[in-house]
């Protein structure tokens, strides 16, 4: 009995922490470029890294669309950079990461579409975009669900941000 209430509750938690979990999703849109969408919540003074593959030795790098984004005003970006892959086999050339930290200033939903392009390329139309939905919101108390999620994404070694309950599973 007791290690059937054990299983129930272990299947619980785990099906809880999956679904809590955000999922980066890719779509086609309508110019044939490839959309990536991220989606996290924060509160007020909360802050999240919010991550995309990137390759600046080919040129290409991702830049915040500052005319097609909304609610910038309702988060400040507080640190970006770029992270190489430190490749085992010395590949050049490898793909590494670019990120930007995020943190929620005022209530709301901002909306942060980044395009993947080359800078110099002015007539051509982005390789790739990506929408970053961030929903800022007025409470700050930390769930148990929400420590559960960040000790179970330890374990299977998600990307998040410290101090931070987003994760990136």
């Amino acid at each position: 009995m007791l290690k059937r209430t054990f299983l129930a509750g272990f299947l619980l938690v785990t099906l809880v922490l999956l679904a809590a979990c955000h999922a980066t999703t890719t779509s086609t849109s309508p110019d044939g470029t490839v959309l990536e969408k991220q989606h996290r919540t924060l509160t007020i003074g909360q802050s999240s890294r919010v991550v995309l593959v990137s390759n600046r030795t080919t040129g290409f790098e991702w830049t915040i669309n500052r005319s097609a984004s909304t609610g910038m005003d309702l988060i400040t970006i507080k640190d970006s950079g770029y992270t190489s892959t430190d490749s085992a086999d010395g590949v050049v050339g490898a793909p590494g990461r670019q990120w930007w930290l995020i943190q929620g200033n005022k209530p709301g939903t901002a909306i942060i579409h980044l395009v993947y392009h080359r800078p110099w390329e002015k007539d051509t139309p982005p390789a790739r975009q990506a929408v970053f939905t961030i929903d800022v919101s007025r409470s700050a108390s930390r769930s148990r669900v929400a420590r559960l999620n960040r000790i179970y994404c330890v374990a299977r070694n998600c990307d998040f941000a410290p101090f931070s309950q987003n994760l990136t599973c």
